[in-house]
C-alpha cells in the first residue's frame, strides 16, 4: 500500500502545489512517483515541427530532476488523449499505482468550480485513494518543504466511513503520525442555534446520543491503539462539514483522511457531500 504514486501535472504553478506533499509522502513511505501530463492533441498543438508533447516532456523532466535530487525515485510520462480523467485513471491502473495526488487548481482555472473539474471526476471515479491539495486562498501554491504530524479522521459510525481506516493505519504507522478520530453529533440544539441564534442546553436524549458517539469512537481508538498507534478522539457538535473544517484549520501540520461515502449513501452525489465541503474549505491535504 502506498508504494507508487501518480501525480498529474498540467504545467501550471497551481497544479505544482501538490509536489511538496508528494515529495514528503514519497520520502517517508519510500514510494515511487510517476509524474503524468495528458496532452489533448486538439487543444495543445506544438508551436514548431516537433511532435505533440515535446514541451510537456521537457517540463516533466525538470520536475522529475528536482524530486530525484531530493532522494525520491521519480519518472515521468506524457500521454495523448481527448479525455484527461480517463487517461489519469487508465495510467494509474496500468502502472499499478496505489495513490493519485493532485491539486484542485490547474491550467483551466477551475478552482472555483471543483464540482466540474478534472480533480472532482478523478475523485468520483478512481478505484484507489486520491490525495487532494487545495492551494491557499491567496492562490499561491506551497513551494517550501512540508511536514505532517497528525491525521484527522472524520467518522459517522458507518462501515463505509471506516473504509478509510486501513489507509490511515498504514500512513500513521509508517510516518509516525498521531491519529485524531472525529465525529460530529447532529443534535436538536443545533437547529435552535442556527435558526434562532439562541443555543440551548442539550436534552437528556441528546446527551445520551453524544455519549453513544463517544463510546463508538473510543472503541475504534482502542482497536488502533492495540496496533501500537497514538490515537485520541473528539466529539464535535454542529454541521459536519463546517465543524470538520474548523477543527482541521485549528490543527497544524495535519492531513484529513475520509471516505467519499458515508451513512447517507450518496456516493453519486459526492459534489454536495461533506467530503467535498472539506476539500474546498479546510485548506489541508485531504486523502
Amino acid at each position: 500500500m502506498f508504494e507508487h504514486m501518480l501525480v498529474p501535472l498540467d504545467g501550471s504553478a497551481l497544479s505544482e502545489g501538490v509536489l511538496p506533499y508528494a515529495e514528503y509522502l514519497a520520502r517517508g513511505l519510500g514510494a515511487r512517483v510517476t509524474l503524468l501530463s495528458v496532452v489533448n492533441p486538439v487543444i495543445r498543438r506544438p508551436p514548431g515541427p516537433g511532435p505533440v508533447g515535446t514541451e510537456e516532456r521537457e517540463y516533466l523532466e525538470r520536475q522529475s530532476h528536482r524530486l530525484r535530487s531530493e532522494g525520491v525515485e521519480t519518472d515521468s510520462l506524457v500521454t495523448v488523449g481527448y479525455y484527461v480523467v480517463d487517461e489519469i485513471i487508465s495510467r494509474a491502473n496500468k502502472l499499478g499505482c496505489d495513490l493519485i495526488a493532485m491539486s484542485t487548481h490547474g491550467r483551466t482555472g477551475l478552482g472555483q468550480a471543483l464540482l466540474g473539474s478534472v480533480t472532482h471526476d478523478v475523485l468520483h471515479r478512481a478505484p484507489i485513494p486520491v490525495l487532494v491539495i487545495r492551494p491557499p486562498e491567496d492562490g499561491e501554491p506551497v513551494r517550501e518543504p512540508v511536514k505532517i504530524t497528525s491525521i484527522v479522521v472524520p467518522l459517522d459510525g458507518s462501515e463505509l466511513a471506516e473504509a478509510a481506516l486501513p489507509y490511515v493505519e498504514e500512513l500513521a504507522s509508517r510516518l509516525s503520525l498521531d491519529i485524531i478520530l472525529l465525529q460530529v453529533a447532529r443534535v436538536g440544539a443545533l437547529v435552535s442555534a442556527v435558526v434562532e441564534g439562541t443555543p440551548r442546553d442539550l436534552t437528556e436524549g441528546e446527551v445520551a446520543g453524544m455519549s453513544q458517539v463517544s463510546r463508538y469512537l473510543l472503541g475504534v481508538a482502542r482497536r488502533l491503539q492495540d496496533r501500537g498507534l497514538q490515537v485520541r478522539h473528539e466529539v464535535l457538535r454542529g454541521l459536519p462539514g463546517a465543524e470538520i473544517v474548523k477543527f482541521a484549520r485549528e490543527t497544524p501540520q495535519n492531513i484529513v483522511a475520509m471516505s467519499t461515502h458515508g451513512r447517507s449513501g450518496l456516493s453519486y452525489l459526492v459534489l454536495g457531500s461533506v467530503t467535498d465541503h472539506v476539500i474546498k474549505h479546510s485548506g489541508d491535504p485531504v486523502l
